[in-house]
């Protein structure tokens, strides 16, 4: 083996190891809590736009992740149903899955009974689907996909425990829920939508 050649593979070889010690796969830490910064859904690469800590008085109530296509500050790119996205919930303290079910369809509209005949299938879907959940416990991980096409999914601990919510204003009226004007948490919106940052790198 001549010099020269001796020399490129022992930078092959340096090259090789550096790639091996150093992860491609990244994630971030909130609240004790590690989420992946690339996922894929339903054949969608999703990036994590944000991700922060809801808290109920001083006690941590969950910890929720926003996922999109790319990543944005905007609101109205955000909740854009013509690309795919997931809104993450990791559940830090126990609570009622039926009480969960109540708070998600709080906001519905009731001065519009346009919107609300766009919204009323959703609903009665989600308030039967969380009927059929007894309780929510620390660690659990509930995803609400939206796939354009196909609709809004709801799974808790990898089983779909809504019916499949095909109408885009229904996805639009729940991530308005905690990324619009009146979020169940303003903090918590402000972090999802890449305004403020409550996570840390790893490697």
């Amino acid at each position: 083996m001549n010099a020269i050649h001796a020399r490129t593979v022992r930078a092959v070889f340096a090259l090789a190891m550096c790639s091996l010690g150093t992860p491609h796969a990244q994630t971030q830490e909130v609240s004790g809590v590690k989420r992946e910064r690339q996922i894929e859904v339903s054949g969608n690469r999703l990036v994590l736009n944000g991700a922060g800590t809801r808290y109920h008085l001083i006690f941590k109530a969950y910890v929720g992740a926003l996922y999109l296509q790319a990543p944005t500050t905007s609101l109205d790119e955000a909740l854009s149903t013509a690309k795919a996205h997931r809104l993450q919930i990791v559940f830090a303290t126990s609570s009622s899955a039926s009480g969960l079910g109540n708070r998600f369809v709080k906001g519905a509209p009731k001065d519009s009974k346009e919107q609300m005949s766009k919204l009323i299938p959703g609903l009665l879907a989600v308030g039967n689907g969380f009927q059929g959940v007894t309780r929510l416990n620390p660690g659990d991980v509930l995803n609400i996909d939206w796939i354009p096409d196909k609709g809004t999914f709801f799974v808790l601990n990898g089983r779909q425990v809504v019916d499949t919510i095909k109408e885009p204003e229904f996805n639009t009226f729940f991530m308005r829920q905690w990324l619009g004007d009146a979020p169940h948490d303003k903090r918590l919106r402000d972090q999802m939508l890449g305004h403020a940052s409550e996570w840390r790198t790893e490697q």
